[in-house]
């Protein structure tokens, strides 16, 4: 009987740990990001962390070095956060997941760009 028991409790277990260890939103993870912004193309990345409605993180290009994420949000699908850095001035993003990829805006130096982020693949 304690065998049977036993036998129940794993493969019970075993059921629950596939759902335990997926990530509870679409945000969390490393992004490789393309900016286009006044005719330039940038590419760079981002690393980000949702707990709850929070958004933590780093961004960087080449352009603005790396910065931490401050201000950030993940709240009823939409994505929001603003990017700091040492030698450049924030860049205010906002955006939307469709389809495993991240879509959004920018608002940096007084203009407006697009930027996007697909899921990072190690190489």
């Amino acid at each position: 009987m304690i065998r049977k028991a036993f036998f129940v409790v794993v493969i019970a277990a075993l059921a629950v740990l596939p759902v335990l260890s997926l990530s509870s939103d679409p945000v969390t993870g490393s992004w490789d990001a393309t900016f286009h912004v006044v005719g330039f193309t940038i590419t760079g990345g981002m690393s980000l962390k949702v707990e709850g409605e929070v958004v933590t993180g780093t961004v960087q290009t080449e352009h603005t070095g790396p910065g931490t994420i401050s201000n950030g949000m993940w709240k009823d699908g939409k994505l929001s956060f603003t990017g700091n850095f040492e030698k450049h001035e924030s860049i205010v993003f906002t955006g939307t997941v469709k389809d495993g990829k991240l879509d959004g805006e920018f608002k940096t130096e007084g203009n407006t760009g697009q930027w996007s982020a697909v899921p990072h693949k190690a190489s």
